[in-house]
C-alpha cells in the first residue's frame, strides 16, 4: 500500500478530507492498534495529549497513517523502556490550530550520517543481510510527502544508543 499511496502523492491524485477530528483521541486510537505489539516486546506506550473541547477540520486518515508510522518504528527500533507519544496545539490563529504530534523512544536510535537521507525513498541504515529490522524504507519518505499535503513539517531527532524522537505539524481548521 506504501508504493500506491507514495505514487498517489507525489502524482498529484490525493485529495485531502476535511472531516471533524479530534487530534487526542485519533493518538488514542494508532497507540490501541500498536498496543499489542509494543506489549509483546516488553514496551510501555505512554500518552500525554492536550485535551479539545471542539472538533477541529482535518484529514483523519492521513494523520493516522503518519502517526502509525513514527509510532510503528518507534516499536519496531526498540527493545525496552518506554514510548511516549505527546500531542499538542503549537500555534493558533483565528481559523486553524497547528498541531504537534511527537513520539520518543529510547530505541537504538539512528546515526547522525544517515539522518540526512531518512526520508530518501528505499533508504534504510542497515542494508546488511544479517541485518534484524525489515521494511521498505517508504514510510518516512511517505510520512513526509502526507504532511506537507497537509501543511506541515516532519522532524527527526536522534543519537545512536539514546533514541530517537519524530515529530509532525500538521494545521487543522476550526469549525466555525
Amino acid at each position: 500500500n506504501s508504493i500506491f499511496d507514495y505514487t498517489d502523492v507525489k502524482s498529484g491524485s490525493v485529495d485531502l478530507m476535511k472531516e471533524p477530528l479530534n487530534p487526542s483521541i485519533l493518538a488514542k486510537t494508532v497507540m490501541q492498534i500498536f498496543g499489542p505489539n509494543a506489549k509483546e516486546k516488553g514496551l510501555t506506550v505512554h500518552l500525554n495529549a492536550t485535551k479539545i473541547i471542539k472538533p477541529l477540520l482535518g484529514d483523519p486518515l492521513k494523520i493516522k497513517q503518519v502517526l502509525m508510522a513514527l509510532l510503528g518504528n518507534a516499536i519496531k527500533f526498540s527493545d525496552y523502556g518506554d514510548i511516549k507519544v505527546n500531542v499538542f496545539p503549537k500555534e493558533e490563529s483565528d481559523t486553524s490550530v497547528q498541531f504537534t504530534f511527537e513520539v520518543q523512544d529510547q530505541g537504538i536510535g539512528i546515526k547522525k550520517e544517515f539522518l540526512e537521507q531518512i526520508y530518501d525513498i528505499f533508504a534504510q541504515e542497515d542494508q546488511s543481510d544479517a541485518r534484524t529490522h525489515y521494511g521498505l524504507g517508504m514510510g518516512l519518505s511517505l510520512a513526509r510527502e502526507l504532511v506537507q499535503l497537509m501543511n506541515g513539517e516532519i522532524n527527526i531527532e536522534s543519537q545512536p544508543g539514546k533514541g530517537t524522537t519524530a515529530s509532525f505539524t500538521v494545521e487543522l481548521e476550526k469549525i466555525r
